[in-house]
């Protein structure tokens, strides 16, 4: 089964900031936060009433200009970070 059928549309939010530490040569730093909901034939397949999954992103990557004093300047980003993922499910309740 694909993402597509199992997740449905969400949000996003992301939080970066960087410093120039000289003109060369940078940091950059990155937080992402993704909520997507689960489809109702995927709860379905499993039993549930509901679910959520989320992604939680945190990135620090250096960064080069190549010509920082110039009107067109190109750079080069790397670096890694942390990623998790996660994916909840409410528990089936019963009524009397």
């Amino acid at each position: 089964m694909r993402n597509s059928s199992r997740l449905d549309t969400g949000f996003n939010l992301t939080f970066a900031g960087g410093l120039n530490l000289t003109p060369n040569l940078g940091i950059l730093g990155e937080f992402g936060f993704n909520q997507l909901g689960v489809t109702s034939r995927a709860l379905a397949a499993i039993g549930v009433p509901d679910g959520a999954s989320r992604i939680y992103s945190l990135t620090v990557n250096p960064i080069v200009h190549k010509n920082p004093h110039g009107r067109l300047d190109a750079y080069v980003v790397g670096g890694g970070g942390y990623y998790r993922r996660t994916l909840e499910f409410t528990e089936p309740t019963s009524r009397q």
